[in-house]
C-alpha cells in the first residue's frame, strides 16, 4: 500500500498557481526539467538495536525484501509564453512601406515528453483594423509577397501558411521560436490607420490540441497545463488576451500608420485692372491701385497657393510637389517662390517643390497671370 501523499496535496498549502506565477521561475524549472514519464523511485532503509544478549547489543538491518519502496511518474507539463517583441507592442509604418516587420517569441517552458523530446505548437495569426483600404485590415497571403496591402508570416525564417491547422513548430524544453509578420503598407494609407495582429500558439500533438489529464494515481502519466494568463501592454490593447492554464498563449502588436496630413488652399486677388494710366507691371510689380478691383481682360490676378501639415499629423511631409495648369483664359506673368524650394513655369503649367514641411506648419507661393 502506497502511503505518501500526492504531489497535488504537497503543493496545496502554498498553491500550485504561486509556484508557476512568474516566467522566470518557470523558465528555470524548464531548463532542467525531468522528462515526462520518468519513474521516480525511493526506498528507505531501517536499522535498529536488537536485544542485549550476554552484554552485547546486536545491530539489525531490515532485509531489503522487507523495505518499502514508493514510486511516482513525472507528469507532462504543458507551459509556454508568447511575447510581442516590439517596444510598447506598437510599430510605426509609412505609406507604401514594404516588408514592415514585427516579431513574436514563443518559448516552450514545459518538460520533455517521454515519446518526443520536442513539443509541437500550432501558430495562428489574425489581423483586425483599417490599414488595408481604410475600413478593412491588410489581407493575408500564404506565400511571400511584396504586394501593397498584403502581409505574410514566417516561422523561424520559413514562410508558413498559418491558416493550415498543423504543427507549425516543434520546440525542445526551454526552446524558442520567432514568428514574424511581414507587411506591405498601401501607398494610400493615411495617418492614424492601424492594424492589430494577434498571434496564438497552442500546444499540439500531431496537429491536435493537447488535452489536460489528471488522475489520482501517481503511477499514471498526467498532463498538466501550467501556462500563465496572456496580457497585453499595447496602447488600447486587450488587457486579458488569454486565460491561464489552457495550453495556449497569445500576444498582440499594432501597426500604426505614421504620415503627414496635408491640405491645400488656393486664393485669388486682382492686383491691377490694366486700365489706361496704370503703371503696375503684372510681371515685376509696382504700385497697385486701391481695391476693390475686377478681373477684366487685361487685369493682373495673383494666386496664392498654401499647403499645410496638420497639427495632429504624426510625421513631417517630404518631397512635396504641386502642379497647377493655368486657366486657358489667362497668360502667365510671373511667380514669387515664397516658402517653396523652387517654383517654375512651362507651357502654362506651374511646378512647385518643397523639400520638407513639419507638423503644424504651412508653406506658400504666388503665381501672377493676366486675364486674356
Amino acid at each position: 500500500m502506497k502511503t505518501i501523499p500526492s504531489l497535488k496535496t504537497l503543493f496545496a498549502p502554498i498553491g500550485l498557481a504561486a509556484v508557476l506565477a512568474t516566467g522566470a521561475a518557470s523558465a528555470a524549472w524548464a531548463a532542467n526539467a525531468t522528462e515526462a514519464g520518468t519513474v521516480v523511485s525511493n526506498t528507505i532503509s531501517l536499522s535498529y538495536d536488537g536485544a542485549t544478549n550476554g552484554g552485547t547489543t546486536a545491530r539489525i538491518d531490515l532485509p531489503t525484501a522487507s523495505l518499502p519502496t514508493e514510486t511516482f511518474k513525472v507528469a507532462r507539463k504543458i507551459d509556454l509564453t508568447l511575447v510581442a517583441d516590439e517596444a510598447n507592442q506598437q510599430l510605426s509604418v509609412d505609406p507604401a512601406q514594404t516588408a514592415a516587420t514585427i516579431d513574436f517569441t514563443l518559448t516552450n517552458l514545459g518538460n520533455p515528453n517521454e515519446s518526443a523530446a520536442a513539443q509541437g505548437f500550432n501558430i495562428t495569426v489574425a489581423a483586425t483594423g483599417t490599414i488595408g483600404d481604410g475600413s478593412a485590415p491588410l489581407s493575408y497571403s500564404a506565400t511571400a509577397t511584396t504586394t501593397l496591402g498584403q502581409y505574410y508570416v514566417t516561422v523561424d525564417g520559413t514562410v508558413t501558411d498559418v491558416n493550415t491547422v498543423a504543427t507549425d513548430v516543434s520546440l525542445a524544453s526551454n526552446g524558442t521560436s520567432t514568428i514574424q509578420i511581414i507587411a506591405n503598407i498601401p501607398s494610400g494609407a493615411t495617418d492614424g490607420l492601424a492594424d492589430i495582429f494577434t498571434v496564438t500558439a497552442v500546444a499540439v500533438d500531431s496537429g491536435t490540441a493537447v488535452a489536460e489529464s489528471r488522475t489520482a494515481n501517481l503511477d499514471d502519466l498526467d498532463v498538466v497545463f501550467a501556462d500563465a494568463a496572456s496580457t497585453s501592454a499595447m496602447t488600447g490593447g486587450t488587457p486579458a488576451l488569454d486565460a491561464a492554464l489552457n495550453g495556449q498563449a497569445k500576444a498582440e502588436t499594432r501597426m500604426l500608420v505614421s504620415a503627414p496630413k496635408l491640405s491645400a488652399t488656393k486664393t485669388a486677388v486682382v492686383l491691377d485692372e490694366g486700365l489706361p494710366g496704370s503703371t503696375f507691371s503684372c510681371a515685376t510689380g509696382g504700385t497697385a491701385p486701391v481695391s476693390p478691383l475686377s478681373p477684366i481682360p487685361g487685369a493682373c490676378v495673383e494666386y496664392t497657393i498654401t499647403v499645410t501639415n496638420a497639427s495632429d499629423a504624426t510625421a513631417a511631409a517630404t518631397n512635396i510637389t504641386i502642379t497647377d495648369a493655368l486657366p486657358a483664359e489667362t497668360t502667365y506673368a510671373g511667380v514669387t517662390q515664397g516658402d517653396f524650394t523652387s517654383v517654375t513655369e512651362s507651357s502654362g503649367t506651374i511646378t512647385a517643390s518643397l523639400a520638407s514641411l513639419a507638423i503644424d506648419a504651412s508653406a506658400s507661393f504666388k503665381v501672377r497671370v493676366t486675364v486674356k
